[in-house]
């Protein structure tokens, strides 16, 4: 039985009336790049993450607020789904 390639479709000739189900490999590399926002969101999303936890093992022996624990854990959480999911 011969089996038939899937067909594939790029903007040129893609069927009317059909929705894209995938980006094209141009439209993929725009959104990945790093634009200079982006880092910018990154740094201060770092920065506060690095700050909560710094404050969480620097005020031993104080009572400490309880926004450095919610710093903390935002922070790593965005860190976590940008870097590993």
């Amino acid at each position: 039985m011969d089996t038939v390639p899937p067909r594939t479709y790029n903007n040129s000739n893609f069927p009317e009336g059909l929705p894209a189900v995938s980006l094209s490999d141009e439209e993929r590399a725009r959104q990945q790049r790093w634009t200079p926002l982006r880092v910018t969101i990154w740094i201060l999303i770092s920065a506060i993450a690095g700050l909560g936890w710094w404050m969480l093992a620097v005020r031993r022996g104080e009572t400490v607020n309880g926004i450095w624990f919610v710093f903390a854990a935002i922070g790593s959480y965005f860190i976590g789904y940008r870097f590993y999911a």
